[in-house]
């Protein structure tokens, strides 16, 4: 009769003897090296504290002309808003916003994401007049982007 010789556990993890002290490791040849450029390619893409602190104030302004129009109370226990009635919307919260703290695109963007409703189908219900607007205040910020003369965003 041959005696088998009695396997020690390994640790199934790092693949070591349990409770032996041996573990093994691998020494890495290559040397992380890090990117000082990253900062520099993606700083546009950034926002600044003053930014930040003025989109919010948007959206608190946004929040309160909400719940004082008669739409709050339409759709306050409706998950879904009709297309049909984003047109309206639009022009009745865009309407009280003060032009001058904020552009028409960020009025825009910030109207969209409250109602929870994709630029695109947004654009497409709102009136040409603010397209027009939208479209121009776009046009100042991203000037590089309109090469020719485009008259609608999507």
């Amino acid at each position: 009769m041959i005696k088998q010789k009695k396997r020690k556990p390994n640790d199934k993890i790092f693949d070591s003897t349990l409770k032996q002290g041996t573990i093994e490791y691998q020494v890495y040849d290559s040397k992380i090296e890090v990117n000082k450029t990253y900062e520099v390619k993606f700083l546009e893409s950034q926002k600044n504290s003053f930014e930040h602190y003025q989109e919010e104030e948007l959206y608190k302004t946004l929040y309160e002309i909400w719940f004082k129009t008669q739409w709050y109370s339409i759709f306050k226990n409706k998950r879904h808003i009709p297309k049909d009635r984003l047109s309206q919307i639009y022009d009745d919260l865009k309407s009280k916003f003060n032009t001058e703290l904020y552009t028409n695109a960020e009025v825009f963007c910030c109207i969209s994401e409250f109602l929870n409703v994709p630029y695109t189908i947004l654009y497409e219900m709102i009136s040409t007049k603010y397209k027009q607007e939208v479209l121009a205040d776009i046009k100042k910020k991203y000037p590089k982007y309109f090469k020719e003369e485009s008259y609608c965003l999507f």
